[in-house]
């Protein structure tokens, strides 16, 4: 949908905003523009999607200031008259993480993740439309059960304030709203002949178009998360030196039978020729008195043992 096209008009006799699908054709909508008060007319055609327009011709006079009114500002208005005094909304849960780099890691990056709140349904009451909170401007504040609660309202042109997400008020939930989607939303309404407030309080309703900006437990889930983190960042510093101390552990046994290989093959060349050295035999026999015997190759004999004559 152009951006340039308003879907809401205000009834001047009820001073209540209208979806243009509510409302008569053309000048008879009796609707005017929220902003500079100029009438409006409702077109309703074939073709193009509905929407408001200014009748500017010969109708100055009845401006009554410099008009701002745009898509956006319309839907935000008519978001704010939606909400009336009390609304149920369902709020998406709330996920974050801490994260470290560990040097001794390589600064791998450790990370833990932890949930603030999970989704649930949550009634506002004692609602207030376009006031202030901690100094800036914002769409609904609330209260749940004695907390504030603040809904902010964001488009392409409209970002979160920072104020928003460190409020002075410590004590309270803020969420904002993206708008971003409305405008193809509100083309595929009607291509199905849904009217664009039927969307908008379809929006409201769903979780997929909130974000948390601050929630009061956000401090502590997160420094619980920090605790775990670096209980698990201590508990692989352990494991990781017992990894280190086995592997060193192996790599000196490996050495360590390398070494002993190789002292073994220096006094051994070749552990046969040894042994078939240490069992060579000597046949000898007297040529005097022909007596017999044996003796071991690494020995010397120079008298026969039998008549203790010298040996030649």
């Amino acid at each position: 949908m152009d951006l340039n096209l308003i879907p809401f008009g205000l009834i001047e006799s009820n001073n209540e905003l209208v979806d243009v699908a509510e409302v008569n054709r053309g000048k008879q909508c009796g609707c005017i523009c929220p902003s500079c008060r100029t009438p409006l007319v409702a077109r309703h055609g074939e073709t193009n999607v509905w929407h408001f327009a200014h009748t500017f011709k010969n109708v100055y006079e009845k401006t009554k200031s410099e008009c701002i009114y745009s898509f956006y500002l319309s839907v935000m208005l008519m978001a704010r008259q939606l909400v009336g005094s009390k609304i149920t909304l369902t709020l998406p849960s709330y996920q974050s993480y801490v994260q470290e780099h560990v040097a001794e890691q390589n600064f791998f990056p450790f990370q833990e993740d932890f949930t603030v709140t999970k989704e649930k349904d949550i009634t506002i009451e004692q609602i207030q439309v376009e006031t202030s909170f901690s100094g800036v401007p914002v769409d609904i504040i609330g209260e749940i059960n004695g907390f504030e609660f603040v809904i902010y309202f964001t488009h392409p042109k409209r970002a979160v304030p920072t104020e928003l997400t460190n409020p002075k008020n410590l004590k309270c939930g803020v969420i904002s709203i993206a708008l971003d989607s409305l405008p193809e939303l509100f083309l595929e309404a009607r291509k199905n002949k849904t009217k664009y407030k039927d969307v908008l309080i379809g929006l409201l309703s769903s979780k997929e178009s909130k974000t948390w900006i601050y929630h009061p437990n956000f401090k502590k889930a997160e420094a619980i998360a920090l605790q775990v983190l670096k209980q698990k960042i201590k508990q692989e510093k352990k494991n990781s030196d017992e990894r280190n101390r086995i592997a060193k552990e192996n790599q000196l046994k490996l050495e360590l039978e390398r070494k002993n290989k190789i002292n073994k093959n220096l006094f051994i060349s070749n552990p046969k020729e040894l042994i078939v050295e240490e069992e060579r035999i000597i046949n000898n026999i007297c040529s005097s008195c022909n007596t017999k015997w044996k003796n071991k190759a690494s020995e010397t004999i120079n008298i026969c043992p039998g008549c203790k004559v010298p040996l030649k």
